[in-house]
């Protein structure tokens, strides 16, 4: 007797435990379609897009104008740095067909002092215009003023041109051109080329 009234007890008890916890004696089958139902509207959510941080479009914007001006800029700077390197290489070849030109007239010069030394010194007291016609330097040989060689140039005279004590001796230098340079002489010849 108390054997059965336990027993009704018991599935008393689970009677209400199954309904408590929402179990229910429908067909497993049933569950299908309302699982269906519940995962239709995640499938049928729109895709997710990634979209950039807020201001990043007008960041972008400027880029490129910005490496397009950077790239203006090393290109300008290299341009002048190239044209100045050009400067500098003409200066510097000026310079040195200055100093070439200086060193050759004096050269010249120096050749034709000393071609104007012993008899030919009294040409020196004459402008060169007048060598050829000149009586009071008998002994004097005026081709030998008029050309010469120094250092591998030719000079040619154009023209001597004497002062009280100071002379203007004019070339022309082959290779070089025209040029002219001061000589101080006397009677005995020249004494000092180019003067300071």
């Amino acid at each position: 007797m108390s054997s059965s009234g336990s027993s009704s007890t018991i599935n008393s008890r689970a009677g209400a435990s199954d309904k408590g916890c929402g179990v229910s004696d429908q067909d497993p089958a049933s569950f299908a379609g309302n699982a269906s139902d519940v995962v239709k509207p995640i499938a049928t959510m729109p895709p997710f897009v990634a979209r950039p941080p807020a201001g990043w479009e007008v960041s972008s914007g400027f880029a490129l104008p910005a490496a397009l001006t950077l790239s203006a800029l090393l290109l300008i700077s290299s341009l002048s740095l190239q044209t100045l390197a050009m400067h500098q290489q003409q200066r510097g070849r000026q310079r040195w067909h200055t100093a070439t030109q200086q060193d050759a007239v004096r050269s010249a010069a120096m050749d034709f002092a000393q071609r104007a030394s012993g008899a030919e010194a009294c040409l020196l007291a004459w402008p060169s215009e007048q060598w050829s016609q000149l009586a009071a330097c008998g002994a004097a040989d005026p081709q030998a003023l008029r050309s010469g060689q120094a250092d591998g140039l030719a000079w040619i005279l154009k023209r001597w041109q004497p002062g009280q004590s100071i002379g203007r001796l004019s070339l022309h230098i082959a290779e070089l051109g025209s040029a002219a340079i001061d000589l101080a002489w006397s009677e005995a010849g020249v004494q000092q080329v180019g003067l300071p």
